[in-house]
């Protein structure tokens, strides 16, 4: 299962290979790449982290106060085009208490683990079926 959220970049090779392996592979990328792995691996799960508000969003960037008042506002401007897209996800992900969210992204895995394309080459390797 490939799981991405948003952020960083990652090297595609590592990450074929580590799906070849039978690895799950959770990469952090912005919407575009988000999009990008989508459109070039439609059997991918994409989940994206959202703040439980806007308002939220606006308060927990002003409270880490490492950015301009202007900086701010264009971050947010940036998100709401983002938060747009949300719907083009697999699943949305609600970042409002985090051991909540991590238990909630675990269970994401879990259930991307029963997909037919995850479950089906394995058990056909082991039966013996005619």
């Amino acid at each position: 299962a490939v799981i991405s959220a948003m952020s960083v970049g990652f090297a595609r090779g590592a990450v074929e290979e580590a799906l070849a392996a039978d690895h799950d592979v959770l990469v952090e990328v912005e919407v575009k790449g988000a999009k990008q792995i989508r459109e070039r691996m439609p059997e991918s799960v994409s989940v994206i982290v959202l703040p439980p508000s806007f308002d939220t969003l606006g308060r927990r960037l002003r409270e880490r106060a490492s950015d301009t008042e202007e900086v701010i506002q264009k971050r947010l401007e940036i998100a709401r085009e983002q938060i747009r897209e949300a719907g083009d996800y697999s699943y949305v992900l609600i970042n409002e208490d985090l051991e909540r969210a991590v238990a909630d992204l675990e269970r994401i895995i879990s259930v991307a683990r029963l997909r037919p394309q995850h479950v089906l080459p394995d058990w056909w390797n082991r039966s013996e079926v005619d």
